[in-house]
Formats: structure tokens, C-alpha cells, sequence
């Protein structure tokens, strides 16, 4: 029996599942999708795990989500789940508002919607659901465990988070770096009888401001520019009157295929060394905070992003916007760990994610709901052909 995506929705957003804390809205989920599919359970580290295998010979496709929320902040009633007039919040038509809205539960609902309607197809593919713990974080815990624990082998993954029905071919690789530079303390009344490390990191940030320009002029065709952005600044010992002895500067740095985080630690490694020819008071160490979220990028032109393309405009009648995320997300494990080719395409405004005003259109839940289907509908009966041709 075919569902109703909107009170789905509903359901998952007035359920707190902030990052850690996702078992109750697991539990549900796992309640809504059991008649659906052959398998359902909670693995070891309380992802949802369904697996629908209709005939072995058929394609498989994996549908991969985020249970996990961010803390709803200053967000008005957060989980109230209810529907408002969207003009409240710069969107056409009724929207639903509350935290997770948006990130990700409407594209959970609009799967699982989906997947109550497979009896419909001739043709169904085999198909994989994960309902993943801990994706905000960004460290991939939940989405590389289910993906250890494969009992089918997927040709290709879709990833709903938000893309306003845009189908985004993947994303910039993320690198985080900590750089510290070291002085010496002295009174603040007497400068000159120590070394201040904020003076020092103001040669790099000057040298920064140069390279950050030529990293800018880098561009893909899909992904974006290259980026580097500073996010934190601190100093010790902070007090008063101390000239401090060290300055930690806290930035990030976009990246391309083909890149890698050694690339751009290289590049400034090379700014810090030429610092310190210059001036021998000039004393650093830069170290890699996180590196774990590589770049993805799948071809407009393969099969898969063809198939998602016309499954859109046959139930929009508008040619949808092929492009990319800005922001990282656990396909990147998907695609870099399990080489599995993977599609973005998810109802809702990415930027208001992580907001006090994440609302999720109506309208897009719906169709998000027709797309996935057609999609399947479209990918079991072009492999099943290929197979039996």
C-alpha cells in the first residue's frame, strides 16, 4: 500500500535524532519499511539496513540517508513538524518546517514512499536502503559500516540530500589544517624582549591572501573553484599585558579529482619555508586535522546520470541542473572507498540547512517521490534488457 510522503515526513522530523541519539526515529524506520522488503534490521551500530531482491540477475540500486540531525540551535519549535505557508520562509507554496526537514528526513520519506510503490513496476531492480547513523560529523561512521557489511554488490547509489531536484554530479574534496606559530612571552610593555606570535602568523596570513587568489583561479567544470578559507584564529597564553608565544590559525581548503590534501600541504609548505628564509624568528608547525572527505565527481554522460536525467524531466517536463554540492557528504565514501558510482538528487534548499528556517516544499516531496521511482522503474528495465539481450 502506497504511502503519504508529507505525513511520513512529519512523523521522522518530530522525532529528535540529533547526532547520536538516533535510535528512536531508527526504530520507526525500521517499522515503515518492513513490508516493503525481504530484510530489514538495525546493524551493530544502529543503521537501518533493507535489501529487496527481486531476481538476482537484475540490477541493484542503493539508496543511502542520514537519520542524524544538528542540534536544532535557536530554532522555534523545531520538531513540530507542521505545515506552513512557505512565504514565511522565501519559498513558494506550502512548506514543511522543523529540523531534519531538509537534512535529510523529506528525502528518507520520499524513498521510502517510493519503495512502497515497487509492485507497481514490471521491471524492478534489486534494492539496497541504508538509514545511516552519524553523517554530520562528516567522519563517514555510519555509511562506511553498512557498506563493510554488503551482502549484494550495487551498480549505482543515490544520495538524496538536498539539491532542489538539481542532480549534483558530486563535490570538492575538504582538507583541514592547523598551522601554530612560536615566540617568545614578554611583559606587554616591553615587546621588543620577546617574539609575538600573532605578528608572525600576520606574515603567513599576508603571504595567505596571495595564494588563496591563484588557488581561486582553478576551476572545474561542474565543481567550482578552488577554495581556501580561514575559520579560526586563537593565541596563548591570552592575558593581559603577555606578548603571546603562540598563535593557532584553524583553515580549510577546497580540492578537486586528481588533487589530493598532500598537494595543498605542499603548496604551503613551500609559502612557510620561504617565511622562515626571510625571517629566522619565523617558527611553525602545520598539521593535517582531517582529510577524510575526498572529491567525487561521476560524468554527466554515463548511463546513470542520463537515466536520472530523463526520470526527472518525465515527471517535471523541465530538463533539470546538472551540478554540484558545495559542501562534503558520506558519498564520498561510497565513491572513494566502495568505487560505487553515486547521484545526488534530494528535495529542498541546501542552504538553508543547519538553519532556524529549514523548510522542505511540499511540492518538491512529492515529486522527489516520482523521481525515485520512474528512476527505478527506468533502471530495472534498461539493465534487465541489457542482461537478457
Amino acid at each position: 500500500m502506497a504511502m503519504d510522503v508529507v505525513a511520513l515526513a512529519q512523523r521522522f522530523v518530530r522525532i529528535p535524532s540529533t547526532t547520536g541519539n538516533e535510535a528512536e526515529l531508527a526504530a520507526v524506520v525500521k517499522e515503515t519499511v518492513e513490508p516493503f522488503f525481504d530484510t530489514v534490521c538495525i546493524d551493530g551500530i544502529g543503521n537501518v539496513i533493507a535489501q529487496r531482491i527481486f531476481d538476482e540477475k537484475a540490477p541493484t540500486v542503493l539508496f543511502n540517508g542520514h537519520m542524524d540531525t544538528v542540534d536544532p540551535g535557536d530554532m522555534p519549535d523545531p520538531f513540530s513538524g507542521r505545515i506552513e505557508d512557505g512565504a514565511k520562509f522565501g519559498a513558494a507554496g506550502d512548506v514543511l518546517y522543523g529540523r531534519g526537514s531538509v537534512d535529510m528526513k523529506g528525502a528518507l520519506a520520499a524513498y521510502i514512499a517510493a519503495f512502497s510503490r515497487l509492485d507497481e513496476l514490471a521491471q524492478p531492480p534489486n534494492v539496497l536502503f541504508h538509514a545511516v547513523v552519524e553523517e554530520e560529523p562528516a567522519n563517514g561512521t555510519g555509511t562506511t559500516y553498512a557498506m563493510q557489511h554488503l551482502d549484494v554488490q550495487p551498480q549505482v547509489a543515490v544520495i538524496g540530500e538536498a539539491s532542489n531536484l538539481d542532480i549534483c554530479l558530486g563535490f570538492r574534496g575538504y582538507v583541514q589544517f592547523c598551522l601554530e606559530t612560536f615566540g617568545k612571552t614578554s611583559h606587554g610593555s616591553n615587546p621588543h624582549g620577546g617574539i609575538n606570535a600573532v605578528l608572525t602568523m600576520r606574515d603567513f596570513l599576508n603571504a595567505l591572501d596571495g595564494y588563496i587568489q591563484s588557488l581561486e583561479s582553478k576551476s572545474h567544470p561542474f565543481l567550482g573553484r578552488a577554495t581556501c578559507a580561514v575559520t579560526n584564529i586563537e593565541c596563548s597564553p591570552g592575558r593581559l599585558s603577555v606578548v603571546p608565544d603562540r598563535c593557532r590559525l584553524t583553515f580549510d581548503s577546497r580540492y578537486f579529482p586528481g588533487e589530493s590534501p598532500s598537494d595543498r600541504k605542499d603548496e604551503l609548505l613551500a609559502i612557510l619555508e620561504g617565511l622562515g628564509e626571510k625571517n629566522p624568528d619565523f617558527k611553525y608547525e602545520l598539521k593535517v586535522v582531517s582529510d577524510r572527505m575526498r572529491p567525487t565527481f561521476i560524468d554527466p554522460n554515463t548511463p546513470y546520470v542520463q537515466m536520472m536525467k530523463q526520470a526527472v524531466e518525465q515527471k517535471t517536463a523541465q530538463s533539470p541542473k546538472l551540478r554540484s554540492w558545495q559542501f562534503t557528504l558520506d558519498s564520498s565514501y561510497i565513491v572513494n572507498d566502495f568505487h560505487i558510482p553515486t547521484i545526488g538528487i534530494g528535495p529542498g534548499d541546501e542552504f538553508i540547512v543547519h538553519t532556524a528556517k529549514e523548510s522542505m516544499p511540499i511540492k518538491q516531496l512529492r515529486m522527489a517521490e516520482e523521481i525515485y521511482l520512474n528512476f527505478m522503474r527506468m533502471f530495472g528495465c534498461s539493465r534487465v534488457a541489457e542482461t537478457q539481450g
